[in-house]
C-alpha cells in the first residue's frame, strides 16, 4: 500500500519499517477525501534530481532528505574548489622564469 502514497514536503503521514513491513502513521488529523502523503526522504539516487512538485509552501524542490541535500551541496562545492586549486598550480608554473628561449640553436 505504501508504494501508492505520494510524496509531499509537508506530509500528513510518516513511514516506518518493522520486521520487513512498512507502517504508515498519521502525523495529524486527515480530512475525509484528503490525499495521504509522506516525505520520501530519499538518500541515494545517483545523478537523478528527484524533483518535487508537491506545491507545499515548505517545498524543498526535491524528494531527497534535508541531510542528502546538504551532502550533495557540499560535494558540489568540493568539486568546484578542486579545479581552482589546479588553476593555482598552473599559474604558479607560468609565473616561474623559464630558462632559455625554448628554441634550440646549433653552432655551425
Amino acid at each position: 500500500m505504501a508504494m501508492f502514497i505520494n510524496h509531499s514536503c509537508a506530509a500528513n503521514c510518516e513511514s516506518s519499517e518493522e520486521d520487513g513491513r512498512v507502517w504508515i502513521t498519521a502525523l495529524r488529523k486527515i480530512a475525509p477525501g484528503e490525499e495521504i502523503t509522506y516525505d520520501y526522504c530519499l538518500y541515494d539516487g545517483g545523478d537523478d534530481e528527484a524533483m518535487c512538485n508537491c506545491g507545499a509552501l515548505s517545498c524543498r524542490g526535491t524528494m531527497y532528505s534535508k541531510e542528502e541535500v546538504r551532502r550533495r551541496r557540499a560535494a558540489v562545492k568540493k568539486a568546484l574548489k578542486k579545479p581552482a586549486s589546479l588553476n593555482k598550480i598552473a599559474k604558479k608554473k607560468r609565473s616561474q622564469p623559464q630558462t632559455g628561449s625554448g628554441v634550440k640553436s646549433a653552432q655551425i
